[in-house]
């Protein structure tokens, strides 16, 4: 994610709020379904080699190149119709890398893009933690749920 952003038109409400924010940091291993049913909305940062996520009062965002950058709470649906929910970075939609998309499972949150693509045992990870194979997981549908400009990001996974 690292390069890529996203805004939302600033205002002193949401100035003041990102403020009180500031002290929320949490790890992004610890990043909840329900954090993300609660507040669509996260600030990311990388810190010390740590991927760190705090609350955000963004309700939509907007692509930029410099500011923070946000991961938006998004849905997931198989192939076969079975639906997850997980996040995404929307902000820049060109490349799956940017949009680094993440599921979350029975098992935990698993990417579904790595850097030279994933692994043959994290993609066995990803069909068991999904009870599914790639005919019955693929193509996945993505529908971000935080609107980009105005426009919710949709995007269909052919496989991993």
């Amino acid at each position: 994610m690292a390069g890529k952003a996203c805004h939302v038109v600033a205002s002193t409400t949401h100035f003041g709020l990102t403020q009180a924010l500031d002290g929320m940091w949490k790890s992004m291993s610890e990043l909840t379904q329900e954090d993300l049913a609660t507040t669509p909305v996260w600030e990311w940062k990388e810190e010390s080699g740590l991927e760190l996520v705090r609350p955000s009062t963004l309700t939509g965002l907007s692509e930029y190149r410099d500011g923070p950058v946000h991961i938006a709470a998004t849905r997931y649906i198989t192939a076969r119709g079975v639906e997850y929910f997980g996040h995404c970075s929307p902000a820049d939609s060109s490349r799956l890398d940017y949009v680094q998309p993440v599921i979350f499972t029975p098992k935990g949150p698993l990417p579904l893009w790595y850097l030279g693509g994933l692994s043959q045992a994290q993609r066995a990870t990803l069909y068991s933690a999904l009870s599914g194979t790639p005919s019955t997981l693929f193509p996945l549908r993505l529908e971000c749920l935080v609107p980009v400009d105005g426009v919710l990001y949709t995007d269909s996974i052919d496989a991993v």
